[in-house]
This record gives C-alpha cells, structure tokens and sequence, in this order.
C-alpha cells in the first residue's frame, strides 16, 4: 500500500490560471506604453506646438516710442459743427500720445484729397496715426487699419466734404442747385422751415429715474421756443 501511495500522480498546480493572466497583463501594459508613446509624438505633437504659438501670440506687443508716432488731424474748415479744435485738443492731451508729432492739414491743403482717397476716407473730420502700438488697449480698439496701411480712428463723423454745404451760398458739388435748393440739404438744419410757433416734442421712459431730471432741464427751453 504505500508503495501504491507513493505512486499516485501529482496533481496539478491550481495557481496556473492566475500566472497565465498575470502574463497577458504583462504583454498588454508593454504593448499599451508603446502605443501611447507613439500616440504622443504623432498626434499631441501639434497641440503642444499649438499651445506654444498661443503663448507666443499672448505675448505683449512692442509698443512704439511717442516721438515715433505721427497724428494726423483731417479738418475742413467751411464745417462749422465739427468741432475739430476741440478734437485735436483732446486728443493732444492723452498722456499715451505725450510727445508725439500733431500735424493738422484742411480739405483745401494740397494732397489732402488724395491723402484721404488712398486711405478711404469719406467724411470729416477724420484722425490718422501711423501706427497702432498704442500702450492704452480701449484707444486701439478704435482704430482701424486702411488700405494706405494707416490707422484711422472711428469717430463717427458724417461731413462730407464733397457734398453740398447748406449755408455758404455755393454750388458746392456742382449740381446746379445752392444750398437749401439742393435735395441733400433737405434735413439740414439750416434749411428747416421757419415757423411763428416751433413745435418741440419731449420723449421720457417711464418710472425712468432720470424723467424728472430731463422734465426740469427742459423747463428752460419751453420758455425760450
């Protein structure tokens, strides 16, 4: 008999099922950083140079010196409510612009036409300044690039100086019609009809808390017209 027991077969090792696992795992992590190697220098390579050109592009532009930066003031001296003076005055006195070159040229200043043609300039009165590296970022934003490579400010401006002027008692665009005779001079306020007794609306928001204010300055006026 114990011969016999000395006989009996080994049997096999439970663990094997678990060392086999254990393999795979092995095998799939060595694959799983191969693969992702790869991955990262193929396709994250253009985002990290992407993030790269965004940090560059964050950079803060090199702002001109003021003695290098020309404003150029476009005025046409038959507007009498452009008000050009106290534009420029204004403008001057920005402590950003301290030290720069003024220059201020009228419509009738030769070249100013052509000055303001290449530029795309219609109405005045119109600002140039030769560059936009501005250290104040909210006076940038008003300006805007023209096809000359200037940088115009937008002042909203609505004279055009090659239209009829409604109070100088010239043909002004040569259309054969002065002044208050001309189409375009119909909402001049030059030109409105002169009437014994004018007729002034006033336009209020109500509960607006400034209504009253507006009512009371208004008074004033009322006894005037």
């Amino acid at each position: 008999m114990a011969e016999m027991e000395n006989k009996t077969p080994t049997p096999p090792c439970n663990n094997s099922p678990y060392l086999v696992i254990i393999a795979l795992l092995v095998v799939i992590s060595i694959l799983m950083f191969f693969l992702g190697k790869n991955y990262s220098s193929t396709v994250m390579a253009p985002s990290e140079s992407s993030n790269l050109t965004q940090e560059n592009a964050s950079e803060p532009k090199a702002l001109a010196n003021a003695k290098d930066i020309e404003v150029t003031f476009i005025n046409d001296k038959r507007c009498t409510e452009c008000h050009s003076d106290e534009l420029s005055a204004s403008i001057e006195n920005l402590p950003f612009l301290t030290g720069s070159t003024m220059k201020k040229v009228d419509y009738s200043d030769q070249g100013v036409k052509e000055l303001m043609a290449a530029n795309g300039i219609q109405f005045l009165p119109a600002v140039l300044l030769n560059t936009n590296k501005i250290s104040d970022e909210k006076f940038v934003s008003f300006l805007k690039e023209t096809p000359a490579k200037l940088y115009g400010l937008e002042l909203g401006s609505t004279f055009d100086p090659n239209g009829e002027i409604c109070d100088n008692k010239t043909d002004d665009n040569a259309d054969g019609k002065v002044d208050c005779d001309d189409e375009k001079c119909t909402k001049a306020f030059a030109c409105a009809p002169k009437v014994d007794k004018p007729v002034a609306d006033l336009y209020i928001m109500s509960y607006c808390p400034y209504g009253l204010q507006a009512q009371k300055g208004y008074l004033e006026v009322i006894d005037k017209l």
